[in-house]
């Protein structure tokens, strides 16, 4: 029978410098932060460091947590840019996988496999140049503008032909622009040593072999020409930029924070705007030049030179018809929610939708970004309800998958830290994988703790998976939404588990035996009085708190980080056994 807690003697004592380090002695089973150790004796084959668990994941689409933006589309495969997981995404024929990232946020792999590269947060991609022999595809080109590391990454796909059956298909990354950090410099020379600010669209010219940079922050857009050289192609009045298309000699710009849609003729260097009026707002079914848009940010026409509007402000998409100029919506009702799908698409509820595609047979993929999901709309289209969209990639979370599945393929989001319950007399030193225990992983980004023991599979410990909430507290682990979490240790006796739920400024305490939790320190408002010194720990305040330690005399140590101090909890928390 699972009973509550009890608290033991818990009081506040703030620490200098020189007491902590006397005092302090936190148990090697305790871990706050990525900790070298030793290596277990290598094993013939066997990397020096290789992914224990987290994946960018990949498998059924509807399976797999994501947060679109970006979409581009090129005969069966369509491309998403999922910046909060720090990938491109490949969907084809009902399965979806990594096209370029590791899942890691960092810029690196130049040279290599795209897949096996890094990116940072890749907000857009694009379509290049395509090379056919008859009528295969033997090659083409993404652009892809990862907007956190400042640059345009380009990876080269190569297709061996029918009449070579033994070659291999190959791909190979590269940066095309921008030196990683953020600016404006460079005009007129090699676009690979020029500065941008977070380019938030891309844009690919046939006919004039040219790359099109939304370099958004600097309110411009930029190209490169075949040569590599990166000029300003149109500067003021933009108001960062983002979504780029291009339709024979016009480049269309979604000027988001003028709300307005402008094309630039690449014939006669002419800006004119086609849809918005410069003021938010919401009208439909008028000339596009009288209907007004709330941040517009993504772009695409289909073969009949119709325009599809990602109108993020309006959580809509609407339709520019080549006809007769006149905007309309064709997918949402403009209030922000996840509704609809099977049904209408004028029904339907999106929420801040980012990008828009057309592929071939006239359906239109919508990156429903609020609502964590790629959603589809069906057909050509026009106003009847006869339309209907339905969700083909996302499982409505950014971040967080993989609940049932081996470690290796679950999804993690910024994990803080791994702790391991090990018996007491296992070698610590030995590289955790090789111990046998149960693990648990501070995942911050994903507002829980997951858990997993050797040779199973991961489940959610504490926290609502994927889920941010307050600090509302609950006896069951599950039943409590964390916030960031960024800490995590576990007492002498392996039996507590704590949380620094950081930005609901608590630390938990979970009895792992009976899977209780109770609040150990903290009132969920940040902030410090020293009046609170020598308080019950649970009626001070604390400021932000990260790291978490336990010495073996079952004191908690907290980093109380925005109050530049640590603090003890005495005796730590004790619960009814």
């Amino acid at each position: 029978m699972k009973r509550a807690g009890r608290w033991g003697s818990r009081w506040w004592r703030a620490l200098g410098p020189a007491a902590l380090l006397a005092s302090l002695a936190v148990p090697q089973v305790s871990v706050s932060a990525p900790l070298a150790v030793a290596a277990a004796a290598p094993l013939p084959g066997r990397p020096d460091l290789s992914t224990y668990a987290g994946a960018p994941a990949a498998g059924k689409p509807t399976e797999v947590a994501q947060q679109p933006f970006g979409l581009a589309v090129f005969g069966r495969y369509t491309f998403v840019a999922d910046p909060a997981n720090h990938v491109v995404r490949l969907l084809i024929d009902n399965g979806e996988v990594t096209f370029a990232g590791a899942g890691s946020l960092a810029v690196a792999g130049d040279g290599s496999d795209p897949a096996k590269g890094q990116l940072a947060g890749p907000y857009a991609v694009a379509i290049g140049q395509v090379t056919q022999v008859g009528y295969q595809v033997t090659g083409f080109d993404v652009y892809i503008a990862d907007t956190f590391a400042h640059q345009v990454r380009k990876a080269v796909v190569t297709i061996p032909s029918i009449d070579n059956p033994t070659g291999a298909q190959t791909a190979v990354i590269s940066t095309i622009a921008g030196t990683g950090s953020f600016g404006y410099a460079g005009e007129g020379g090699p676009a690979a040593t020029a500065k941008l600010n977070s380019p938030y669209g891309i844009a690919w010219d046939p006919k004039r072999k040219q790359v099109y940079i939304a370099d958004t922050l600097n309110n411009r857009v930029r190209w490169i020409d075949g040569s590599g050289i990166i000029r300003t192609l149109v500067a003021a009045p933009l108001s960062q930029p983002r979504g780029l298309a291009v339709n024979g000699d016009g480049l269309y710009i979604a000027d988001t924070y003028n709300n307005v849609i402008r094309r630039f003729d690449l014939n006669k260097g002419t800006l004119t705007t086609v849809a918005g009026t410069g003021s938010a707002g919401y009208t439909d079914g008028v000339a596009g030049t009288s209907a007004l848009l709330r941040q517009p940010s993504g772009l695409a026409f289909d073969d009949k030179a119709n325009m599809y509007i990602a109108d993020t402000g309006n959580n809509v998409i609407r339709e520019l018809s080549a006809a007769d100029h006149v905007l309309r919506t064709v997918a949402g009702t403009g209030k922000a929610s996840e509704s609809g799908d099977n049904g209408p698409a004028i029904l339907a509820q999106l929420s801040a939708p980012t990008g828009v595609a057309v592929r071939p047979n006239g359906d239109v993929v919508i990156a429903d970004t609020g609502n964590n999901l790629v959603r589809v709309l069906e057909g050509t289209l026009t106003t009847s309800v006869a339309h209907n969209i339905h969700i083909e990639a996302g499982n409505g979370l950014a971040s967080f998958a993989g609940d049932g599945q081996p470690p290796g393929r679950a999804q993690f989001a910024a994990p803080a830290a791994v702790l391991s319950k090990i018996a007491p007399d296992a070698p610590l030193n030995a590289a955790v994988p090789a111990v046998t225990g149960q693990r648990y992983v501070i995942d911050t980004f994903n507002q829980a703790v997951r858990t997993f023991a050797t040779g199973e599979t991961v489940s959610t410990f504490a926290g609502v998976g994927g889920v941010r909430g307050p600090g509302t507290s609950s006896p069951q682990p599950t039943g409590t939404k964390l916030s960031y979490p960024m800490g995590g240790a576990l007492d002498a006796t392996r039996n507590v588990l704590y949380v620094a739920d950081t930005f609901n400024n608590v630390v938990r305490a979970i009895d792992l035996e009976n899977q209780l939790m109770t609040t150990a320190a903290g009132t969920g408002t940040p902030g410090y009085a020293s009046t609170d010194e020598g308080k019950t720990a649970t009626q001070a305040a604390l400021n932000y708190p990260t790291g978490l330690a336990v010495d073996a005399a079952g004191n908690l140590f907290i980093a109380d980080t925005y109050n530049s101090r640590v603090r003890e909890v005495v005796g730590g928390v004790q619960f009814e056994r």
